[in-house]
């Protein structure tokens, strides 16, 4: 595949796609990944614990590890933090990177916004409990008392 033509998947994609070097900054992202995130396209001079909740760093320095190690890390659901310091549920995706003499470089990252996928699971959930409740309440005896 030609660069220019990579490029453009790249730059296209309505996934978040971010490299990240050994050191854990950000080295560059794709508009959609300034946009996830609320930033500048040009605004790299972050780490990647920068737009990972406080309570995930440990999670995501693993993961870093593992791929920082050559391994390929298939698409997981976590949470990853905006700008403003909203949420984003995301599923992630990330591959080591390689210099031309084969040496790991760092890591490439896709990041799918799934925020919706998980709403719709969340009220599926919660319109099935509510089912249930209904069809327990309609199958159990009811009590009336009189004063």
């Amino acid at each position: 595949m030609r660069a220019s033509t990579l490029l453009s998947v790249v730059t296209s994609s309505i996934d978040a796609i971010v490299q990240v070097g050994l050191d854990g900054r950000i080295l560059s992202w794709n508009g959609s990944a300034a946009e996830m995130f609320d930033y500048a396209i040009d605004d790299l001079e972050r780490h990647i614990l920068d737009l990972t909740p406080e309570d995930r760093h440990d999670e995501q320095l693993q993961i870093l590890e593992a791929v920082l190690s050559g391994q390929r890390v298939h698409p997981i659901d976590t949470l990853m933090l905006r700008r403003e310091g909203t949420l984003v549920n995301v599923s992630i995706a990330l591959s080591p990177t390689r210099d031309s003499a084969g040496a790991i470089s760092g890591a490439a990252a896709i990041i799918r916004d799934i925020t919706d996928r998980v709403g719709e699971t969340e009220r599926s959930a919660s319109a099935s409990a509510s089912r249930r409740w209904a069809a327990s309440r309609a199958a159990s005896p009811t009590t009336s008392t009189t004063c």
